[in-house]
């Protein structure tokens, strides 16, 4: 039997190891490490509509936050079987508020996601399809945008 977990990150993962910029991904202590240097924590949420909220661990936080000095840090937001709203660690935290323990997506059909946590929304909309390219982008946003 699949575990569910396996599942949703596994459709996360697979896009990534699909991308041509890929080069190398390894599990982490809670996530996983691509080309080496960009830490990608991928959360999942089951419901099938909008909106999905995800809660983070202590230990995810912690793990998130001493990895961005080292490396750029991702967060992968599988949605259901929407899709994957892809945010840089600085922008997510931004809206964590403290203690940090949630966010939610949030999306229209055909349009954007919607970001929120307990400090207010992101100030940008993510667009749909977004992930994997962020991890790739020097600055966690894509030109396109």
């Amino acid at each position: 039997m699949i575990d569910k977990q396996e599942y949703y990150r596994g459709a996360a993962i697979l896009r990534l190891l699909c991308d041509a910029r890929t080069d190398s991904v390894r599990p982490s202590a809670a996530g996983f490490v691509v080309n080496g240097n960009v830490y990608v924590l991928i959360k999942y949420a089951t419901r099938t509509t909008s909106p999905w909220r995800f809660t983070f661990t202590p230990s995810e936080l912690r793990f998130a936050d001493e990895f961005e000095p080292r490396g750029k840090v991702v967060l992968a937001l599988v949605c259901g079987g929407d899709g994957i709203c892809a945010l840089p660690w600085a922008t997510a935290s931004s809206v964590l508020g403290e203690p940090r323990s949630w966010i939610s997506c949030r999306r229209e059909f055909n349009k954007r996601y919607v970001v929120a946590g307990p400090l207010g929304d992101v100030a940008r909309r993510v667009p749909h399809g977004r992930w994997p390219s962020v991890v790739f982008s020097a600055n966690g946003v894509d030109r396109n945008e």
